[in-house]
């Protein structure tokens, strides 16, 4: 069992992410925004981060840069929809830069299960 954090701004994005991994039996510790999720990430012990990259108040892509600046072992999977004229191809491929790997939305079920699974530890 890992313990994640997300990071999405869409309410049922998120909701419906924490369920499936909730499911698969991680511990799920969510935030609404860029802001929120980089102080849970300074403050806290996830064994990965899931993190949209359109986001308000500090977007994904800063994010995954200071993250990685705070914890540079710690996985990161971008996920991207795309929003306010950016595609989600376009978020992604900038957020390629810093993360561990990309999912663009939709995505299914097992996609992200693969993702989280080839990104924790061994020993999560």
């Amino acid at each position: 069992m890992a313990h994640i954090l997300l990071i999405e701004d869409m309410a049922g994005v998120r909701d419906a992410l924490d369920v499936v991994l909730t499911f698969a039996g991680h511990r799920i510790d969510t935030a609404r925004d860029g802001e929120e999720g980089l102080a849970k990430v300074k403050a806290g012990s996830h064994d990965l981060v899931i993190c949209d990259i359109v986001m308000p108040r500090k977007d994904g892509t800063t994010v995954i840069i200071e993250a990685k600046a705070a914890r540079p072992a710690l996985p990161i999977l971008a996920v991207s929809g795309g929003a306010g004229g950016v595609t989600a191809k376009q978020a992604l491929l900038v957020a390629a830069a810093t993360a561990d790997r990309t999912l663009e939305k939709p995505f299914s079920r097992d996609d992200l299960l693969t993702a989280v699974r080839e990104l924790l530890p061994s020993n999560t």
